[in-house]
């Protein structure tokens, strides 16, 4: 299979053409519907076996320590649109778990292994339902 490249200082996608009428992976798969994929918004929220599930919310947030450079960007983009109050932006993440079987330990077992990276992050978490 021969490609056609444009030529420019940004290549993208549609910059690659191939030379032979084949289908691209994206028309070969055009059959895929959204009707195929699961729905999300009608997953059960109880199993039958443990009885309703516990939502909980991690926030994962950088050390004090470390300089937050995004939060600083933040910081001066919104002081410079007239928000003078403003003091500091910490920058962080929110992630929110659906467990069955809820306990302390093992909340904090995915933080520490794979959530939160613990040398330059701290974490905390809330229990919402």
């Amino acid at each position: 299979m021969e490609l056609l490249i444009a030529a420019g200082p940004r290549l993208g996608l549609s910059d690659v053409l191939p030379a032979t009428s084949e289908p691209s992976p994206v028309t070969r798969h055009s059959s895929l519907t959204n009707q195929s994929l699961p729905k999300w918004s009608q997953m059960p929220t109880e199993t039958p076996a443990s009885g309703t599930l516990t939502k909980v919310r991690v926030y994962v947030t950088l050390k004090h320590s470390l300089l937050d450079s995004a939060g600083r960007t933040v910081a001066g983009s919104l002081q410079k649109l007239g928000f003078a109050e403003l003091e500091d932006v910490r920058i962080g993440k929110m992630i929110e778990l659906t467990l069955n079987n809820f306990t302390e330990e093992r909340v904090k077992a995915m933080c520490d292994k794979l959530l939160a990276n613990p040398v330059i992050e701290d974490y905390r978490f809330e229990v919402v339902s």
